[in-house]
């Protein structure tokens, strides 16, 4: 399930932060090296931006000598042989059924595997990470090396049909297509353990969508329908974002982008309004018929395959190379005033943010973020307070995975009057004067002031001068290097000289 969270000015709101993913989650590639014409015969890759075109995040696994293998981009553990058995999704996740789990039997919770206790049914995006889109039936679309008794079958998932729990999801291994099943019916069983966090959106504000722990950027708005041909040639010319380097999206990325819990469409409409309950392209041929290709039905999140003569949606992404993104937010305090100004990389892409009150961004962890504090006038740049601190107005930070900084502006007292019982400051005695509220004690810095001053409202004030830079009385007077005309009001006047 996916959250919304918007690059807009806001106040520092901490808990608005980034969730912190648990290791570097990287969305593994399709493991598909070949590309092929609509007839399905082999072509060069170089230049079609088909899947077997580009390899970002390829397939790695570590076997762990003791029934286990851990998937290196994910960080995710797997059971290295399923027990050959067919279980109800009742039995394999635990749930109670009166007629199809009548004894709560758990089959991932209740494995002990490696020394671990701690093993659930995997999620629909947890599963479809470790098909491999190069193998073709009958052999199993899983690596044989690491899996070596996997069958070219279905798989239970733990996500049910839109939350539900009489329809689930599984991944079938005998091609790589996704679908529900009844959650009575009997399929095969693959546990995992570890967390591979979740998806947060984001809304760059430029026409693009970035998630956070895919690394991807993805075209908010869509062109429509497209032939096969048509869809690569389209987001290969595709400027957006300030980027050109747009593609189409092999399967697991399309997939990426589905909201198991929403449906027609099963998609974050709010961060997509103009998205369709309707079949996308993606860049993967199938492998046991290269004449078609693999899709993503954004009725449902169903994964499948169709003839590439066909003409269906459309949607480019970008990236894929990146981690977890990290959350900076901003605040300016003090009792002075001024602006941050900073930029940096969003997921590959430059981004800016200005602030005078408070900003959250997000920027690619380990990324350089240039920082420079800039204070307004009659104001002065005291420091950086919280994640970092310095008084170097500029500062290059390297993001980590989330951090709460603030830009501290004090005024400069040398330069002002104050409205007694105040904080307001001001440059001149007039706009002290013309601020203030009747009955107010002005208080002058003992210092030259080189204005002429006309009082021309008709209240009352004092304006008292000899005071120092913090408003303590002292020997000496203030100085009106000009004129003074009082035309209306009453005003007291202490240790005020006139030249």
């Amino acid at each position: 399930m996916t959250r919304r969270i918007a690059l807009l000015p806001m106040p520092l709101i901490l808990a608005a932060a980034l969730p912190p993913t648990t290791g570097a989650f990287l969305l593994p590639d399709t493991g598909q090296t070949l590309c092929y014409d609509a007839s399905g015969s082999t072509i060069p890759c170089a230049g079609t931006g088909q899947d077997g075109a580009y390899t970002i995040n390829p397939p790695s696994y570590s076997d762990n000598g003791n029934g286990t293998i851990t998937d290196n981009n994910t960080g995710l553990m797997w059971q290295k042989e399923d027990d050959n058995q067919l279980y109800s999704w009742y039995m394999a996740t635990g749930n109670y059924h009166y007629s199809y789990n009548p004894a709560s039997q758990n089959v991932c919770g209740d494995l002990v595997l490696g020394g671990y206790a701690d093993w659930r049914l995997p999620t629909k995006k947890e599963l479809l990470g470790i098909v491999d889109y190069s193998v073709s039936m009958p052999a199993s679309s899983i690596n044989p090396i690491y899996f070596p008794t996997a069958k070219a079958d279905a798989y239970w998932t733990a996500t049910g049909f839109r939350g539900g729990t009489t329809s689930a999801w599984y991944v079938q291994f005998g091609g790589g297509t996704v679908n529900y099943n009844s959650t009575g019916n009997e399929l095969y069983v693959r546990c995992v353990r570890g967390d591979q966090g979740e998806s947060t959106l984001i809304d760059n504000g430029n026409g693009t969508v970035a998630d956070s722990r895919t690394g991807l950027v993805w075209q908010q708005a869509e062109p429509g329908q497209k032939s096969w041909s048509e869809a690569f040639s389209y987001c290969a010319g595709l400027t957006l974002g300030g980027s050109a380097d747009w593609r189409v999206p092999n399967v697991k990325e399309l997939e990426s982008l589905t909201n198991d819990v929403a449906y027609a469409p099963a998609i974050d409409t709010a961060l997509f309004p103009n998205a369709l309950s309707a079949a996308y392209w993606a860049s993967t041929s199938t492998a046991f018929d290269p004449s078609t290709t693999l899709y993503v039905n954004f009725t449902t999140g169903s994964v499948s395959y169709l003839d590439k003569t066909s003409t269906i949606n459309l949607r480019c992404v970008r990236g894929g190379q990146g981690g977890a993104l990290g959350t900076l937010s901003v605040s300016c305090g003090g009792t002075g005033t001024g602006t941050v100004t900073g930029n940096g990389l969003l997921v590959g892409s430059p981004v800016s943010f200005s602030t005078n009150t408070g900003v959250s961004a997000y920027f690619d962890v380990g990324s350089t973020v240039s920082l420079h504090a800039s204070p307004a006038e009659y104001s002065l740049f005291s420091g950086w307070e919280g994640g970092f601190s310095g008084t170097a107005a500029d500062y290059n930070l390297t993001m980590p995975a989330s951090i709460a900084v603030t830009a501290v502006f004090d005024f400069d007292i040398s330069h002002k009057t104050l409205i007694y019982g105040t904080t307001s400051y001001y440059s001149t005695l007039l706009a002290a004067y013309n601020a203030a509220a009747p009955g107010s004690v002005i208080q002058a810095w003992a210092t030259d002031f080189g204005e002429t001053l006309i009082l021309a409202s008709s209240k009352a004030v004092s304006i008292k001068g000899g005071f120092n830079q913090e408003y303590t009385a002292i020997s000496g007077r203030t100085t009106l290097k000009g004129t003074l005309t009082i035309a209306g009001g009453t005003v007291i006047l202490e240790n005020l000289q006139i030249q």
